[in-house]
C-alpha cells in the first residue's frame, strides 16, 4: 500500500506480535523481527498511537519504504502495515475537510472580506491610540491584506460574512446594569455620582443593602429601603426618578450572542461601555494603552483567532486620543482559537466574568455553523482537560506579542471542541495526540507598515514615534 505525506498511520507492532503468536515472550517477538525482545517491550507503549507521516517519511513515490521516528525508535511500514485484516487508517488530513476552492476564488473572497472592513474606523482607531493623524497611517492597508489572507476559511464558513450571531434574552447582570447607569450618567451626572457609591446589586434588586452613613444620618435611608425612593429623598427630581425606575424594572436584557473575524471587533476586544477591561486594551482613557496591546495585532493576522462577545444594540461613543469612534459595547466577550481547515477550537478566558449560560450558547452558534458549512452531523466532542488544552494550543515561534490565556492563565479552564466526523471519529486522546492550533502572528507597524511592532506593550515598530503630530 503506498503512502503520502499528510496520511496519518496507526502504529500496530505489538499487536501484530500478539495475534500472531499469541504471546508477549521475547522468543516470539525475536522471530518476527531481527531484534531483541526487550526492544520490542520498550516499543509496546507507542502500539495504537496515530502518527502524521512528514516529506521526510516517505521514500520514494510509490511509498515502499515508509519510517518515521518516534520517541527514538525507528518504525517501518511493516510495523503498521503487516496483518491486512487489521483497520485501515489512511485518511489525510486534507481529507477530513471536503471544501475545495480555486486560488481564484479565494482571491475573489479576500477582496469581498476587505470592502466589508470599515477601514476609516480602523484608521482612525490606530491614530488616535498612537497618538498621530490619520493621514499618517500607511501599514493598515497590509495589515488588512494579511487578515484577509489567513482569515479567509472563516469567512467562508461564516457565509461569506465577517460574524455570525444570534439573538439572546437573558437575566441582568451587575455588568448590564453598569452599562445602563453609563447612559443615564450623561443626563444626570450628579446623582448618577450618587448612584455610584450603592452596589450594581442594589439597582437589580431595587433593594440598598448598605446605606453610607451620611444618608442614613441626613435622609433616614437605611439598609432595606428601596433604592429609587432613597434617590428620591436626596434630589426630588421627577425626571430622574421615571428614568431610574426603567432602569431598575428591567429583569431582563435582550442583545446579541457574536463570534466574528472582524478586525475592529478584534481591536476593540477590550473596548466597551460596561467599565471593564483587559491586558489588550488599545487605548484607556486618558491615554496609554494594556500592556499586551500589541497582542491584538497578533491576534488578527493569525489564523487562529475568532472573538466572541455580548452585546446590545446601543451605540457607545468611545475617544480614542483626538478621534470620536462609534462602535457597540461589549459586556462579555472569549477569544476562540480554531483550527482553519476543520474547525476545531479551544475556548480561551472570558471576561470580565464567567458565564456557563454566554459560552455554551457561542459554542452552539459556532457548532452548528461549522456543521452546515461542511455537511456533516452536528456531533462534537468536548474536552475538559487543561493539561490537553495547553497541548493542543501553542504560540506561533517568533516575536509573540499577545497574552495567550490558555497557557498562562491556569486558574481558569478551557474546553477543546471537535467535530467527529471532521476528525475521522477520533478518540479525545488520539486527537490531542495529533492535532494543535497554532496561535499569534508577527505583526507589522500599522503606522509605516515596514517594520514588525517592537514589543507586546507597544502598537508601533522602533522607528515611529508617539504624538509628534500633536
Amino acid at each position: 500500500m503506498g503512502y503520502k505525506k499528510d496520511d496519518i498511520v496507526e502504529i500496530k507492532l505489538y499487536d501484530l506480535m500478539k495475534s500472531q503468536y499469541g504471546t508477549d515472550s521475547n522468543e516470539a517477538f525475536d522471530e518476527f523481527i531481527p531484534c531483541d525482545g526487550h526492544f520490542i517491550q520498550a516499543m509496546k507503549p507507542f502500539c495504537g498511537k496515530r502518527v502524521i507521516l512528514t516529506e521526510s517519511n516517505i521514500k520514494n513515490e510509490e511509498g515502499t519504504a515508509v519510517r518515521f521516528m518516534k520517541g527514538g525508535f525507528i518504525f517501518t511500514q511493516d510495523m503498521f502495515t503487516k496483518v491486512g485484516e487489521l483497520r485501515e487508517f489512511t485518511k489525510t488530513k486534507n481529507d477530513f475537510y471536503k471544501k475545495k476552492y480555486t486560488k481564484a476564488e479565494i482571491t475573489a473572497a479576500q477582496v469581498e472580506m476587505l470592502q466589508m472592513v470599515d477601514k476609516e474606523k480602523f484608521d482612525k482607531i490606530m491614530a488616535g491610540a498612537n497618538g498621530i493623524d490619520v493621514k499618517r497611517i500607511k501599514g493598515t492597508t497590509k495589515m488588512l491584506q494579511l487578515w484577509a489572507e489567513n482569515k479567509v476559511n472563516y469567512f467562508l464558513m461564516f457565509g461569506r460574512k465577517l460574524k455570525i450571531k444570534k439573538e439572546i434574552e437573558i437575566e441582568m447582570t451587575a455588568d448590564d446594569v453598569a452599562e445602563d447607569v453609563e447612559t443615564l450618567r450623561k443626563a444626570y451626572p450628579l446623582q448618577v455620582y450618587i448612584l455610584d457609591l450603592f452596589q450594581k446589586n442594589d439597582i437589580i434588586k431595587n433593594c440598598i443593602t448598605n446605606a453610607p452613613r451620611y444618608f442614613k444620618q441626613y435622609y433616614d435611608i437605611q439598609p432595606g429601603m428601596k433604592l429609587t425612593k432613597a434617590m428620591h429623598k436626596i434630589f426630588e427630581n421627577e425626571q430622574f426618578d421615571i428614568e431610574l425606575s426603567k432602569v431598575v424594572q428591567k429583569t431582563k436584557k435582550s442583545g446579541s450572542l457574536v463570534v466574528s473575524i472582524d478586525p475592529v471587533d478584534i481591536l476593540f476586544m477590550s473596548k466597551n461601555n460596561s467599565g471593564w477591561h483587559s491586558c489588550h486594551n488599545i487605548y484607556d482613557e486618558g491615554g496609554g494603552h494594556g500592556c499586551y496591546a500589541g497582542g491584538i495585532f497578533s491576534y488578527i493576522e493569525d489564523k487562529a483567532t475568532l472573538i466572541s462577545y455580548r452585546c446590545s444594540d446601543t451605540i457607545a461613543e468611545y475617544n480614542i486620543g483626538k478621534y470620536k469612534v462609534e462602535d457597540i459595547s461589549k459586556s462579555w466577550r472569549e477569544l476562540l482559537f480554531c483550527n482553519p481547515d476543520n474547525f476545531y477550537f479551544v475556548a480561551s478566558r472570558q471576561y470580565p466574568y464567567d458565564d456557563e449560560l454566554l459560552t455554551s450558547q457561542v459554542r452552539i452558534l459556532l457548532e452548528t455553523q461549522v456543521s452546515e458549512y461542511m455537511n456533516v452531523p452536528n456531533k462534537w466532542t468536548i474536552i475538559h482537560d487543561d493539561n490537553l488544552a495547553r497541548k493542543v494550543v501553542r504560540n506561533e515561534s517568533g516575536k509573540i506579542l499577545h497574552y495567550n490565556d490558555v497557557l498562562l492563565y491556569t486558574s481558569k479552564h478551557y474546553p477543546i471542541l471537535y467535530n467527529r466526523s471532521l476528525t475521522a471519529n477520533m478518540s479525545p486522546k488520539e486527537f490531542t495526540d495529533l492535532f494543535s492550533i497554532v496561535v499569534g502572528a508577527e505583526s507589522i507597524c500599522p503606522v509605516c507598515g515596514e517594520h514588525l511592532i517592537r514589543d507586546c506593550g507597544w502598537i508601533n515598530c522602533h522607528n515611529c514615534g508617539i504624538g509628534d503630530d500633536y
